[in-house]
């Protein structure tokens, strides 16, 4: 029995090496002013940050997810899918078993469409049109804009927040979630929409 003590030890430091597995993918897309951006992933964190460029910079780290089990998601093979149609660019990694990492550097005079299912959004300097679907989790939005056309907000589980805007707001809560919608003479519109999960949009 003695010579078998180690097998529990062997199989925690397989098991913790193999759960901290991971892979980042970096690639760069150039763009024009008139096309749009949509994102969409199962699981994981996006990172947005708008700037003025004519590419798409996108870096994404895959985490192998604690319910994944020995070799279940070959890591190192995925790549990031890239879709065109007409005007429109998709991206997705669409990978339930792997926690994904975005970061992505985009063009101001793009607008963005995302889509996830559970994690969070984060938009640094947010310059356009946007539509931000999650399932579970929160968004933050810091827009350099102060005025847009119309702000929708809604939370089905959790809150709604808009500050420093120089338009009308009107805020409805309801038992458990939250509306905000604003209306004001920009030229934008901002439409963002969490199962549960807060949602906080600021200027």
């Amino acid at each position: 029995m003695r010579k078998l003590t180690w097998f529990p030890l062997f199989l925690s430091i397989a098991w913790q090496a193999q759960a901290t597995q991971s892979h980042t993918i970096k690639e760069q897309f150039s763009v024009t002013s008139h096309q749009s951006l949509e994102i969409a992933f199962p699981v994981g964190k996006l990172n947005i940050e708008t700037y003025e460029g004519d590419s798409i910079q996108v870096e994404i780290e895959l985490r192998e997810n604690d319910n994944s089990w020995f070799g279940k998601t070959a890591i190192s093979s995925i790549q990031l899918e890239k879709k065109q149609h007409n005007d429109e660019i998709y991206l997705t990694i669409d990978e339930e078993d792997v926690e994904q990492i975005w970061h992505v550097k985009l063009p101001a005079s793009l607008s963005l469409e995302a889509e996830l299912g559970v994690g969070n959004v984060h938009i640094e300097t947010l310059r356009n049109d946007a539509e931000i679907e999650v399932g579970v989790g929160n968004v933050k939005v810091h827009s350099a804009l102060s005025d847009y056309q119309v702000i929708d907000l809604e939370s089905g589980v959790g809150k709604t927040k808009l500050k420093n805007f120089t338009g009308n707001a009107t805020y409805e809560q309801s038992m458990v979630g939250s509306k905000t919608k604003y209306q004001g003479q920009g030229r934008y519109e901002l439409e963002v929409d969490v199962g549960v999960g807060n949602i906080k949009i600021t200027h």
